[in-house]
């Protein structure tokens, strides 16, 4: 038999007319390799790159750690007294319980299921919960709106990794309202076109955070990414024009990514069919370094509404 290299491509025709059951079946068969290829590829990325999935990942490899550690003591030469024996046996019970519900957790996260009764991604369970504008207004109230929108959280997506997710991120925006009201902007917005660069001079603040208030803006319906250092995407919101995955190679395309390759850089780019303005957005990104060395990713999507 020849291999692929071999196929007479140029005869194709001849063969669909000839055995047109046999071409149905390779087009099915060739059909569902590109989908799997496109599922493992999918899986791989999200493998390296899901925050949820690699502490899922780190406190299993912490577990077996801990559990050989134990079982090295028990099984070597020099003997153990009782009462650290029974110690060791309990710590040996507790560790492989812990494994257990930890391997239970990342089975599943990765066939959807999610912990603590959710249903899905925690990730994209919080980006749901997080994608309104009810909510976003709310957090504008200080630390009244949040505990108002950390309650209806909990109701949206119970108490486990999303509850937790959502936490952190209403944290973020809490602050940068504190820093930035929603009403300064819109005064400014009287004046003309929004430019992020002009607002950070104006205010005296970081692009980061200009970028992440501009993006709670209803008046913009802007699209907005936010990363972790690692680039696995946190936070997402995504607008007509311009799809925003969080798993797979395209995204690797994004100036956030460039960003994250020189930290405190903005890149400011305009995307999208150079023969349709109309599908054409205006991108800006930069990457900052947090507190505790790592760095996080933001990244503004807007339609073409503001000038170069």
């Amino acid at each position: 038999l020849r291999g692929p290299a071999a196929a007479e491509v140029d005869r194709a025709d001849e063969f669909a007319l000839r055995f047109p059951g046999w071409a149905g079946l390779v087009l099915a068969q060739a059909e569902r390799s590109d989908t799997l290829e496109r599922r493992l590829d999918v899986m791989a990325d999200r493998m390296r790159r899901d925050p949820v999935l690699a502490a899922s990942l780190h406190n299993i490899l912490s577990t077996v750690t801990a559990i050989r550690s134990t079982a090295g003591i028990l099984a070597g030469d020099d003997p153990v007294e009782p009462a650290w024996q029974s110690r060791f046996h309990r710590n040996l019970y507790e560790e492989s319980q812990r494994l257990a519900d930890a391997t239970a957790a990342l089975v599943d996260e990765l066939e959807g299921t999610g912990t603590d009764g959710e249903a899905g991604d925690p990730v994209e369970a919080a980006e749901a919960f997080l994608g309104t504008w009810e909510v976003l207004g709310e957090l504008e109230g200080g630390p009244g709106g949040r505990a108002a929108v950390l309650q209806k959280a909990e109701a949206a997506v119970g108490v486990g990794a999303a509850y937790d997710i959502v936490r952190g991120l209403v944290d973020d925006m809490v602050a940068d309202a504190a820093a930035l009201p929603i009403s300064d902007l819109r005064a400014v917005m009287d004046e003309g076109p929004l430019h992020p660069f002009h607002l950070a001079d104006r205010f005296d603040l970081r692009l980061p955070l200009i970028l992440r208030r501009m993006a709670a803006l209803p008046e913009l319906g802007a699209g907005f990414v936010r990363t972790d250092g690692e680039g696995a995407v946190v936070l997402r919101r995504q607008i007509p024009g311009f799809t925003v995955p969080r798993y797979g190679a395209a995204r690797l395309l994004w100036p956030l990514y460039a960003a994250l390759e020189n930290p405190g850089r903005a890149e400011a780019h305009r995307l999208g069919p150079p023969d349709r303005a109309w599908e054409q957005c205006r991108v800006w990104a930069i990457a900052e370094g947090q507190a505790n060395g790592s760095l996080r990713g933001t990244m503004l999507i807007l339609p073409e509404l503001v000038p170069t």
